[in-house]
């Protein structure tokens, strides 16, 4: 750059410099927060369906027995990983339906599964966590996370 002091051309290539690494570093933690928010995503989807599934198995347990008085049918440890990414999270139960929640700094992400049995389903819980039925006199089926 011609007649232009070399103080001042290298402050500008200097600025020009920072102003681009700057660009460089917000996309690269752009990207790696999309990438985890997948892959966390995808691991709740896991978790709400491995959830679902054994929730089932139990239920169809109690499909086979007639009972004319209060009994507990089982308890299943789920076998699920206690942090997903160094974060914990947590799986809820609530009528017709199984929940999986990851707390981030952030934001909260969660994946719901419907769970169509007739049976009252309830609790919260962190894992490691364990399903387990009742069977009532009256018919009633209870399936509670502990």
């Amino acid at each position: 750059m011609k007649g232009v002091s070399p103080l001042l051309s290298h402050s500008l290539f200097f600025i020009i410099g920072i102003g681009v690494s700057v660009l460089i570093l917000t996309t690269i933690s752009t990207l790696k927060s999309d990438l985890e928010e997948r892959t966390f995503n995808s691991e709740l989807n896991s978790i709400a369906d491995f959830t679902k599934n054994e929730i089932l198995s139990l239920y169809s347990l109690s499909t086979q027995v007639d009972s004319n008085k209060n009994i507990t049918m089982g308890n299943i440890k789920l076998s699920l990983p206690e942090k997903i990414g160094s974060h914990r999270y947590t799986v809820d139960l609530y009528q017709n339906g199984v929940g999986v929640r990851l707390f981030l700094r952030n934001k909260t992400l969660q994946m719901n599964r419907t769970v169509n049995i007739s049976a009252i389903m309830t609790g919260s819980s962190n894992i490691p966590a364990y399903l387990k039925l009742d069977l009532f006199e009256n018919g009633t089926r209870l399936i509670s996370l502990v």
